[in-house]
């Protein structure tokens, strides 16, 4: 027998290490790294469930972040950054035009961005003119003089079609988030709608109608990166919280060249409540 030469046996001991599971753990799998925003205008419990939802994830990790950990450049080794429920005008203060600039360039670079209720707020066309620190997506607040909206379950609709589903309606925590529509920022693309509220919230004096049809959850590719907006709250409602997993998976994956935005494309042929 002719013996082997040197790449063979090099072959050889690259594929026993691969069934062994020796190969060093900087080979391995890398998990996704996700930064959480904990400074002023977060609400703790909006925090702390998300935390406590990605510490059970395998293949997960999570840190918290300040404004002045985005400032010092510790933002570039997460995947994805989430904004957690809150107030939006906090979060907006604490983040400060720096850390908003850096974001920004973050998220355009090729990284991802999740926002549940007040992120919802912040990441489209803002609000005040005067202080436009991150506009990443597209959208913007409809009726936002009337805001104060209600807390309590309510009803959304995928938008579009899921294949084998009929009823597309679910339950969710819903906590005065934006209802979103389509904006008029030339430099974006336009958002996909994922879901819609059903339910209609108003307080007694604000008009009917103005949160009843309007997005929900949106998604849209921004520069090389993805940004991913939840209106209302799945970390704090029992049983979807496999949507903020999935969401966080899909924004922390590369955009891929004509990549088409839908339910079934980041969650699946999953309708909560249904299956």
């Amino acid at each position: 027998m002719k013996p082997l030469d040197r790449y063979s046996i090099a072959c050889l001991l690259m594929v026993g290490l691969l069934f062994s599971g020796l190969f060093p753990a900087s080979m391995a799998a890398k998990p996704i790294r996700v930064a959480l925003y904990a400074d002023e205008g977060t609400l703790p419990r909006c925090l702390d469930s998300t935390l406590n939802i990605i510490s059970k994830v395998k293949g997960m990790e999570a840190q918290t972040l300040k404004s002045q950990d985005i400032r010092e450049g510790k933002l570039d080794k997460f995947d994805v950054f989430l904004l957690p429920g809150g107030t939006a005008s906090g979060q907006r203060q604490s983040l400060g035009p720096e850390s908003c600039r850096i974001l920004t360039e973050y998220i355009h670079n090729g990284k991802g961005l999740v926002a549940t209720c007040a992120g919802a707020y912040l990441a489209g066309k803002d609000w005040n003119p005067n202080k436009r620190d991150i506009e990443v997506i597209n959208s913007e607040v409809n009726d936002l003089d009337h805001w104060a909206r209600g807390v309590q379950m309510v009803e959304c609709e995928i938008s579009g079609s899921i294949k084998g589903q009929n009823d597309k309606v679910f339950s969710i925590f819903y906590e005065n988030g934006p209802p979103l529509v389509p904006s008029d920022l030339t430099t974006l693309p336009a958002y996909k709608s994922l879901a819609r509220y059903r339910t209609d919230l108003h307080s007694p004096e604000a008009p009917q109608g103005e949160m009843g049809g309007k997005d929900a959850i949106i998604a849209a590719p921004f520069g090389k990166g993805k940004v991913l907006l939840f209106s209302p709250h799945p970390e704090l409602t029992e049983g979807l919280e496999p949507l903020l997993i999935q969401g966080i998976k899909w924004a922390a994956t590369p955009l891929k060249k004509n990549e088409r935005l839908s339910w079934e494309s980041i969650f699946g042929k999953w309708v909560p409540g249904r299956n």
